[in-house]
């Protein structure tokens, strides 16, 4: 992963949430007030260096506040960031020892909340390392020393503090869009992530095909052999469907299926990226035959059918509520003709 896809896959995961994104805000805002204060100071007062140095760092600031602001974070804007801050730490270590020194923690910690830790952990390496070497000649060597350790332990900690609240924010958001019982997306998950690509392939005017799918008569299979079974039905019906798909991306006969998700209790949705709509029918036609057919639980066997609609991203107007709501239309149209089969809207 390159630095700037690291910066946006940081930024764009936090882009959706409205209190990740005032809370980077406010830093933002605080560390543009630090910056410009800092900058003041030494413009009239001390180095005229290290003031045009973090000058230009809030500049930096201030191009990422603005970006944030809008909701359009770009990674070039930290590029600036991180550049300026780096010599006006360094500069500051060179020329004043400790007053430089003790702006390397808080700076090098703020890495790991916005980059990757890869990425993070070198870039706080390189801080750390010249600004130890930037104040050699304001301290003994065994005094800088155990700076140096005490600083670099403390670096470390809040790396590893970082990933963990990193873990956990990515734990809550992966059960908030994946289906409890079957592990694959749930219908928040895949409303939101079919908006994001009808956005990219509305750009670029190529087609998504929705495949809406209902098991039949599942009710029935609760009725007749327990609840139990029937989640486990959803379960093995979820997995068959998902290594389907996974045999297609591996063989690459196929066109690409974007996202997987469960939308209720018996429906699932499939949605694919298409170089036309005639692709639709054999995808339609492998989705029966993978699905038509017995599932076995345990001493019981279930036989099993499902009815699929299709509906087309250019159809609707690249709008995905337009879109779920047509699949969803074809695939009672389906129901009605026959169980177990395919209708393709036009």
């Amino acid at each position: 992963m390159s630095f700037q896809s690291g910066v946006s896959k940081r930024l764009n995961a936090s882009a959706f949430a409205p209190q990740a994104r005032r809370a980077t805000l406010t830093i933002h805002v605080i560390a543009f007030a630090v910056t410009v204060t800092f900058s003041l100071h030494h413009l009239v007062f001390d180095s005229l260096l290290i003031g045009c140095f973090a000058t230009l760092s809030a500049l930096g600031c201030s191009l990422s506040t603005l970006a944030l602001f809008h909701g359009k974070p770009r990674a070039i804007n930290y590029y600036v960031f991180f550049l300026f801050q780096y010599l006006a730490l360094t500069g500051t270590c060179y020329l004043y020892g400790l007053r430089g020194i003790v702006l390397i923690y808080p700076i090098t910690a703020a890495l790991f909340y916005i980059l990757t830790y890869k990425h993070a952990y070198f870039l706080a390496l390189i801080f750390f390392v010249s600004g130890m070497i930037a104040s050699i000649n304001h301290f003994p060597l065994d005094m800088l020393l155990r700076i140096s350790v005490a600083l670099l332990t403390s670096i470390i900690i809040s790396g590893g503090f970082a990933y963990v609240v990193e873990r956990q924010r990515a734990r809550l958001a992966y059960d908030a869009n994946h289906d409890e019982l079957t592990r694959i997306l749930n219908r928040r998950g895949f409303i939101t992530e079919l908006e994001k690509k009808i956005r990219e392939t509305a750009e670029r005017r190529q087609e998504i095909g929705l495949f809406f799918i209902d098991l039949n008569k599942f009710k029935a299979i609760n009725d007749n052999f327990g609840h139990h079974v029937g989640d486990e039905v959803l379960r093995v019906f979820a997995h068959r469907v998902s290594g389907t798909l996974r045999t297609e991306i591996s063989r690459d006969q196929h066109p690409t299926p974007y996202y997987f998700g469960r939308f209720s209790g018996d429906e699932f949705v499939i949605a694919y990226r298409l170089k036309n709509k005639a692709q639709a029918t054999p995808i339609g036609e492998r989705l029966l035959s993978v699905c038509n057919s017995p599932i076995k639980i345990g001493e019981t066997t279930i036989e099993l059918k499902i009815s699929v609609g299709v509906c087309f991203a250019s159809t609707t107007g690249y709008d995905a509520d337009a879109l779920i709501r047509k699949a969803d239309e074809g695939m009672y149209v389906a129901k009605a003709r026959n169980s177990g089969s395919v209708y393709i809207c036009d």
